[in-house]
């Protein structure tokens, strides 16, 4: 079914490279949950895929099914359910099919678990089970596999040829692309270790072990090109997600001559953003034109309003990490996520009850800049509106996390009064006051071959961080990262 309807379970322009991050996707599933620490990936000069983890947790018993007795290896990857590997609350591979479905487009698919001193190994054709004796395959898996005793570390490894027959028009693996994701899904996971091995060949080595600069801001680096570019704020926001439990969302700001946008879900790189990028920028957006409303000296022409929140946001570099439960996305690509409610919970804490110094009240506004909550208090019969430091607000019930977590990190102080003078910027010309254009001050240029790098990204994703809703066509692109560079001491984030 899935060698005929590919489409439907993966993304139907690029179903190989779907069904590969998938395979890639789960190795950092079992670093999220704590049982790994180690994702190896390596492209063989045979044109064939390797992914390994070393938690082992791969099922392996015998199991009953309505259709029969299989091992747990054919349960987990020969069919289209979930199991115990892959089901991650806060994980990326939670529909449980994305490993079943590449497995169905190999001819084939090796599977070797090694945990506990034994050795389990599996072999699939074209999503089904069987043995391998050199070049020919035989339909017959054991119900029990019987672990041979090793000295080897635990560890799960899957190595795949895929089929390109099953969709000849469509591009084959993109291997660049697979190391650029699987590097901005080490970034944003703590305590990732990735090994990468380029055995394709080429001038270019993609080769080489990342580690360490955890965060959205070597995200930034690495992904956006950010250098010298103005750095806006640093923060870290808890929310309640889906089924009422706790989540977190992390974003680096960056002012920009032109807005651009990486964003990661549960570490799944998801190049249409979404509703975590949506209510990203507009939590920040918001905030920023509030602040700069109160500020004087901006050289505004004679009945020209200060900067709104979208003017912010054609100017901004936006690193955006999300963890959260339950996350829809728009398709089992997860190119994107759909959530309106998630968009409106990141964007607005309006309405929220809280507990402050002063006694309980409901949040009025919230600004990331000056690290303020404005809540309204009840007294008596009437109200009173008061700011509160960040620290000194909790939200009422038990599993609401603290609103706001801000970092800011080379942040300008940000006076306490809002009426106090401040440094006017530069004047405007005669000819910019007559226009109504408002001067602009220089910002640091964003690296051009990292822009262009995420530029090749999107197209190939068929998205970019689009304007007047236009949506850009998908097409082929070279890969987004080609020069191999490994970072500073073999560090992530550092290109």
């Amino acid at each position: 079914l899935v060698r005929r309807r590919f489409n439907v379970y993966l993304d139907a322009a690029a179903p190989f490279d779907n069904a590969a991050r998938e395979v890639v996707d789960n190795a950092f599933d079992q670093v999220q949950k704590g049982r790994a620490e180690t994702v190896t990936i390596t492209l063989h000069s045979d044109g064939s895929l390797e992914v390994s983890d070393d938690a082992g947790t791969l099922p392996t018993a015998w199991q009953t099914t309505p259709k029969g007795a299989a091992n747990g290896i054919v349960i987990a990857l020969g069919t289209l359910g979930s199991s115990t590997n892959y089901g991650n609350a806060t994980g990326a591979g939670t529909n449980g099919i994305g490993a079943a479905a590449a497995n169905a487009l190999s001819t084939r698919f090796a599977v070797e678990v090694v945990r506990d001193g034994k050795r389990y190994v599996q072999s699939f054709s074209k999503g089904v089970p069987g043995t391998f004796d050199g070049e020919k395959f035989t339909e017959k898996a054991p119900a029990k596999l019987v672990g041979e005793k090793t000295d080897k570390a635990n560890r799960t490894t899957i190595h795949l040829w895929f089929d390109y027959s099953v969709a000849p028009e469509v591009p084959q693996l993109d291997g660049d692309l697979l190391i650029y994701r699987a590097r901005m899904s080490a970034l944003v996971t703590e305590g990732a270790r990735l090994v990468v091995r380029d055995l394709r060949g080429r001038d270019t080595d993609l080769s080489g072990t990342f580690e360490g600069d955890y965060g959205v801001e070597p995200l930034a680096s690495y992904a956006l090109g950010v250098k010298d570019a103005a750095h806006v704020l640093t923060a870290n926001v808890g929310f309640t997600g889906g089924s009422n439990k706790a989540a977190t969302l992390d974003l680096a700001v960056y002012a920009a001559t032109s807005p651009d946008t990486v964003a990661l879900s549960n570490s799944v790189y998801t190049p249409e953003g979404g509703s975590h990028v949506t209510g990203a920028l507009n939590g920040v957006t918001r905030a920023l034109a509030e602040r700069v409303s109160r500020l004087r000296g901006l050289g505004l022409a004679k009945g020209e309003n200060p900067p709104e929140a979208k003017d912010f946001a054609d100017c901004l570099a936006v690193a955006v990490s999300m963890r959260a439960p339950d996350v829809r996305y728009t398709g089992q690509h997860k190119n994107g996520v759909s959530d309106s409610h998630l968009a409106r919970t990141l964007a607005e804490v309006v309405g929220k009850e809280v507990t402050t110094p002063d006694g309980v009240g409901v949040v009025w506004d919230l600004n990331v800049i000056r690290e303020t909550v404005r809540v309204r208090i009840q007294k008596g019969d009437g109200s009173e509106i008061k700011d509160f430091p960040v620290a000194d607000v909790q939200w009422a019930g038990a599993n609401r996390p603290a609103p706001v977590r801000e970092a800011p990190v080379n942040v300008p102080a940000v006076p306490a009064a809002p009426d106090e003078p401040e440094a006017p910027l530069e004047a405007a010309t005669p000819a910019e006051e007559g226009a109504g254009v408002r001067p602009k001050p220089e910002v640091p240029a964003i690296d051009s071959d990292a822009q262009s790098r995420r530029r090749a990204t999107k197209e190939r994703s068929g998205h970019g961080r689009q304007q007047g809703g236009e949506q850009k066509p998908r097409q082929d692109a070279n890969p987004p990262r080609t020069d191999g560079a490994k970072g500073k001491n073999g560090r992530l984030g550092k290109p």
